[in-house]
Formats: structure tokens, sequence, C-alpha cells
């Protein structure tokens, strides 16, 4: 597998977070949105699993759409516990150990059994690349963790701010990266100096 492609939808006047705890579009706008991945370096999963408060969950939402297809809402405990599975899947199918990554193929399986609705539709050729097409972004997600199984990347965290990221051939960073970004290179750097 070369790539995978989702033609989702998305509300492009935001999404909310109401006082009933759902995240919903402002108003019943729709824009056709197509989303791809052919290598992880700005990969949806680990957008997915950065959006670490409210704010960043309704702008993830916004720019990609919803989890699953013919769905407008979301409940923020839902958000809570798709997020804490798929960091979870993130981490063993970027792990070092063989067993870890097989682990996630499991933890894959029954993800899969829990959300039928984001199996893989189709498969095609384009422009001499296999592209799974994906019924969800939540299914895009998790074939996305698949990606990183297959391609040997692996998946850490920032030592300066926190956040995760992954390294390897198919992203940007080096293979022993320590830092999200430059940024928080030299604030570390910056800081050791100070001390």
């Amino acid at each position: 597998m070369d790539g995978l492609r989702l033609e989702t939808e998305r509300a492009p006047n935001g999404i909310v977070l109401g006082e009933d705890g759902l995240f919903r579009a402002r108003d019943s706008r729709r824009d056709r949105l197509r989303l791809e991945t052919f290598d992880l370096h700005d990969s949806y999963v680990v957008q997915f699993i950065n959006s670490t408060d409210d704010d960043a969950r309704a702008a993830f939402l916004t720019a990609y759409g919803c989890l699953f297809p013919g769905r407008h809402d979301c409940s923020r405990k839902a958000f809570f516990g798709l997020q804490r599975d798929m960091r979870q899947l993130l981490k063993l199918a970027g792990a070092d150990e063989a067993k870890d990554r097989a682990n996630a193929l499991n933890k894959d399986y029954k993800l899969t059994e829990q959300h039928e609705s984001d199996a893989i539709v189709s498969a095609m050729a384009d422009r001499g690349r296999l592209v799974l097409q994906v019924a969800s972004l939540f299914g895009l997600m998790r074939q996305e963790c698949m990606l990183v199984i297959d391609r040997g990347v692996r998946f850490d965290t920032c030592d300066q701010c926190g956040i995760a990221y992954l390294t390897g051939s198919t992203t940007s960073r080096k293979s022993h990266a320590q830092y999200c970004s430059p940024r928080c290179r030299m604030r570390s750097l910056r800081a050791r100096g100070a001390a």
C-alpha cells in the first residue's frame, strides 16, 4: 500500500463545543474534502492525539470533518476515549519491539470490531501507486497506524513540550530526533545554557 484516501465533508464555518458536551457544526453548510496520506510527515492521527484542549479538538474537526460517516457531531467524552485508544495504538505501532507492533495489530482488530463503519472501501491504482479508499476519518487514522508498522516508523514524544511525533524514513524527522521541532530543540539548548 502506497497511500490512503478519504472523500469526506467538513463544516467550513467551524465546529464548536456546546453546553451539552457535543462538538457540532455552527451551521448546516458543508464542503467536500479529499484527505490523502502518502507519507507520515504530518499524519492526521498525530494531529488528532495532539489536540489536547477543546479549542484544538474543535479546530481538528473543523479542518478534517467528523470522525465517522453520517455523523455531524461528536461527544467530548467519546473524543477523549478515541484519542486514548489511538494514542495507545500508535504507541504500539511505532514501538521498537516486534512484539509490541504485533500487539498493535491485535488492538486494531478490536477497534475494527467496535467501529464497523470505518472499513476500507476500495483499492485503486493512482499514478502507479496503490491507494486504499477508506470510509471515515477514524478509519484513515487507523490505517495510518498500520502504515507506521509497515514502514518501520517510530513513535516518540518531544523532550521539551511533550507532544507526539513520528520519526523515520517517511517522515521529515531523523530516527534519533528528541524534539518535535527546531523551536523546541533551541528552547532546550537555551534552557541548558542558562542552567
